[in-house]
């Protein structure tokens, strides 16, 4: 999570509420398709998407207000989804060239394409470490891993039903109701710590860095930080029953931020 290394200039957040997107509706409407798709499958299992946005905007509000507390000050912040994209929307960026989740100093930045790849990502880890000394499941999540990271993360591509519906199959075969939950929960703890260590680069005034040394200290800041928040919200709803936005917040989803900075890890050494 590289802070505010992006050239509007040159690429184009673009709000799926406000603006249109040009050339990629196609992808859009792929993407929705997906959507359905998921919750036509895995609703009777008690695992839906339907209520992806809304939860990610309640989840977004929820660490605000922690900030607010903490910090006993409130900086107003807008939460903006999109893809990011470059010539006007008539093109994909590749993971090398921008960051897909920043932020700058009253806005946070996540794409769409990212967030949709985190899930995955959750999804085939706890497969393949579920079924460690299973070959043929161990080569489909192989399979999986390497679509994501090369197709859809390094090339900037949209997801496509075939791939999604891959996923779909192996989680359907191998997984009870009970650990289709708690990937959910992990998804959404990884994308809660991606979102606190961005509010974490506006509460600490991080400017775009003069140098590497100053970007690596910012980025080590805003995690030291931000997993401080994260902590804090795990200790005050981690026995929450509730079905509310706090109850994904499980104690034993404390090693969350490691599986993001994990998936970033993977992620960088896939691109070179």
């Amino acid at each position: 999570m590289k802070h505010a290394l992006i050239t509007i200039g040159d690429y184009d957040i673009l709000n799926q509420y406000e603006i249109s997107f040009h050339g990629f509706r196609k992808e859009d409407a792929i993407k929705e398709t997906i959507d359905e798709m998921w919750n036509r499958l895995m609703a009777p299992r008690g695992f839906a998407l339907c209520d992806k946005k809304d939860l990610l905007k309640d989840l977004f509000t929820l660490i605000c207000a922690e900030f607010e507390t903490t910090y006993n000050e409130k900086i107003p912040i807008t939460l903006r989804e999109g893809y990011i994209t470059k010539n006007r929307g008539h093109q994909s960026v590749r993971h090398n060239d921008t960051s897909r989740i920043f932020s700058t100093p009253n806005n946070v930045y996540i794409d769409l394409l990212m967030s949709s790849v985190l899930f995955d990502y959750a999804a085939t880890s706890y497969l393949w470490a579920r079924y460690a000394d299973q070959e043929d499941i161990k080569s489909e999540c192989f399979k999986q891993m390497f679509y994501n990271f090369d197709a859809l993360c390094r090339k900037g591509m949209f997801a496509n039903v075939e791939g999604s519906l891959h996923l779909f199959n192996l989680l359907n075969l191998n997984s009870e109701n009970w650990e289709l939950g708690f990937i959910g929960d992990l998804y959404w703890c990884m994308i809660s710590f991606a979102v606190c260590h961005e509010v974490s680069h506006i509460y600490l005034r991080h400017n775009i860095p003069k140098d590497t040394t100053e970007a690596h200290m910012q980025e080590f800041q805003a995690d030291q930080v931000g997993y401080e928040i994260y902590l804090s919200l795990m200790m005050k709803y981690k026995d929450s029953s509730e079905d509310k936005e706090y109850s994904v917040f499980r104690e034993y989803l404390y090693a969350a931020p490691m599986i993001l900075l994990l998936f970033y890890h993977n992620l960088f050494s896939m691109s070179y």
